[in-house]
């Protein structure tokens, strides 16, 4: 089934898109019925067949925003002119390689296979994302408006992320990596490598998935290594930490902490207590993005900003 779209805006991002949108034609599972050009406020659409001027919002099935930095005013601009938001697509989501596009309209998350180990900018955007890895048994799912610019996936497990969390490029997300290497052994040697035939059950490290799990509004810096080896134990990055470049991170992370080194230890918080468990409580990360952007004018003052939604911190007030 080809689904009747409208391109709304050909500002910003619009030539890195085309390619995929053309693709989902290619494929059969796009028409794009028509292009709305874009110039302040005013909005001209162009059908495919050359008409301009007068349109009809039943004529699409879809609107695609093509656009990064003004997704949301395009968003509601749409819904003024008459067009519901389940019917709103944020383009970037096309970023998503090999994206399932079909299932990404009928369940509202766009899915799509890692052709190898490797995670290369995987752009923000309002869907949650989930992706596997080709020949390898891993899972990665990123929130909405988070973000990864570039990461490694060694061994096998479970990666997952929050809502709202950047993370920089260089990442290296490694599990289960001990399976031949068990330093319980008298050699952490792998026995592979002896030729040793039958080798001992009891030989590798446990085997299972191993889980990474990154919390809401957390940003990790370039160049980090995050290590789980335990299938039982999975590694937790907390809602709102901050992990520093170049870290090498092997246990849970706290909610709102700063990290840094190799090991990861923790340098400060970034609020005081008080705050933090209000922040916690709040979880401005699952709110719609009306009420998002509604409290923008508030993001800046931390204290104010919990006072207004926490009903614990504006009775202790």
């Amino acid at each position: 089934m080809a689904y009747k779209a409208l391109i709304f805006g050909t500002d910003n991002i619009y030539p890195k898109l085309k390619p995929f949108y053309d693709a989902e034609v290619k494929c059969g599972n796009l028409e794009i019925v028509a292009i709305a050009e874009l110039k302040n406020d005013n909005v001209n659409i162009v059908y495919a067949d050359g008409r301009r001027g007068g349109y009809d919002f039943n004529d699409f099935e879809l609107a695609i925003i093509s656009s990064r930095g003004y997704f949301y005013p395009r968003m509601r601009q749409l819904e003024t002119l008459g067009m519901s938001r389940n019917r709103i697509i944020d383009g970037r989501v096309f970023n998503v390689p090999n994206l399932d596009f079909p299932r990404l309209v009928k369940e509202g998350i766009a899915y799509g296979i890692l052709e190898n180990a490797s995670v290369k900018n995987w752009g923000e955007s309002i869907y949650s994302q989930s992706c596997n890895v080709t020949n390898r048994n891993i899972t990665v799912s990123i929130g909405r408006k988070s973000y990864i610019n570039g990461a490694s996936l060694l061994g096998t497990g479970k990666v997952s992320v929050g809502n709202f969390s950047p993370i920089s490029w260089g990442i290296v997300f490694q599990m289960n990596q001990m399976f031949d290497h068990n330093h319980r052994n008298v050699t952490s040697f792998g026995l592979n490598v002896f030729d040793w035939r039958p080798i001992p059950s009891n030989f590798y490290s446990p085997q299972g998935t191993c889980k990474i799990l990154i919390g809401s509004d957390v940003w990790i810096g370039s160049d980090c290594v995050l290590k789980c080896n335990n299938p039982n134990k999975p590694l937790v990055i907390c809602d709102g930490a901050v992990i520093a470049s170049n870290s090498v991170v092997v246990k849970d992370v706290p909610p709102y902490a700063i990290v840094g080194g190799n090991p990861a230890q923790i340098i400060k918080y970034r609020f005081p207590p008080d705050i933090i468990e209000a922040l916690l409580r709040i979880k401005w990360w699952d709110w719609s993005l009306d009420k998002i952007h509604d409290s923008f004018k508030y993001f800046s003052d931390v204290e104010k900003f919990t006072y207004m939604y926490d009903p614990i911190m504006l009775k202790a007030w």
